[in-house]
C-alpha cells in the first residue's frame, strides 16, 4: 500500500512510487512536475527547484541529457546526467557527484528533464526534443565546464609567475605586491 504523507505544499510520495507515476504519466504523452530533494545535481537542479519531466517520445537519452531514473536493486529514484552510452544502455552521473551511477537500461528510465524553475522564475534549461542542435551545443559546453572544474578542484597548489600559491594564495600574492610597492 502506498503511503501518502501530506506537506504544507503537497503530496510527498516514496520514491519508487514517484517513478511510478512519473514513468505513467509520461508513458500517456503528458509532463510531471515535482519538487526535486537532494543536492546531487548542483548547481544545474537545486534542492526545492521545480523539476519537469517530459517523455522521451521514442527517441533514446543523449550524452547530457538529465533523466528522471531508477536504480533496480535499490528502486529509489533519482534525476541525473547521462555522460555515456555503453551496449545500449546510459551510465549516469550527478553534477555534483564524481561516481558513476552504474548501467541504467531504458526499462529503468521515467523520462528526460525539459524545464527547472526556482523561486518561480525559469532556469536556462534547453529542450532537446524540441531544439536538439541548441541543446547539444548547451550541454556540449557544459560538460566542458564541468569537467575543467573537476580538474581545477583537484589541484592543490597553483603557480603564478614562480609564486607557490595555496588555498587561500591570493592574500599571500596581495601580500607580497605590497611588500613591492614599499620597495
Amino acid at each position: 500500500m502506498t503511503q501518502l504523507v501530506r506537506k504544507r505544499s503537497g503530496i510527498s510520495l516514496p520514491s519508487r512510487d514517484l517513478f511510478e507515476l512519473i514513468r505513467d504519466v509520461c508513458s500517456r504523452g503528458a509532463a510531471f512536475r515535482f519538487r526535486a530533494q537532494g543536492h546531487s545535481m548542483n548547481p544545474a537542479i537545486r534542492d526545492n527547484d521545480i523539476v519537469t519531466i517530459s517523455p522521451l517520445n521514442g527517441s533514446a537519452p543523449a550524452k547530457g541529457d538529465v533523466i528522471a531514473f531508477r536504480k533496480s536493486e535499490s528502486e529509489s529514484m533519482f534525476v541525473h546526467r547521462v555522460v555515456g552510452v555503453q551496449t545500449g544502455k546510459m551510465v549516469l552521473r550527478g553534477d555534483a557527484s564524481d561516481e558513476m551511477d552504474g548501467l541504467i537500461g531504458p526499462e529503468d528510465i521515467a523520462g528526460v528533464v525539459t524545464r527547472v524553475e526556482r523561486g518561480g522564475r525559469i532556469v536556462s534549461w534547453p529542450d532537446r526534443i524540441n531544439h536538439p542542435r541548441r541543446t547539444q551545443l548547451f550541454f556540449s559546453v557544459y560538460l566542458f565546464f564541468l569537467t575543467w572544474k573537476r580538474i581545477i578542484r583537484k589541484i592543490k597548489t597553483k603557480t603564478i609567475r614562480g609564486i607557490e600559491l595555496h588555498p587561500g594564495g591570493k592574500l599571500l600574492l596581495d601580500e607580497m605586491r605590497k611588500k613591492r610597492k614599499r620597495k
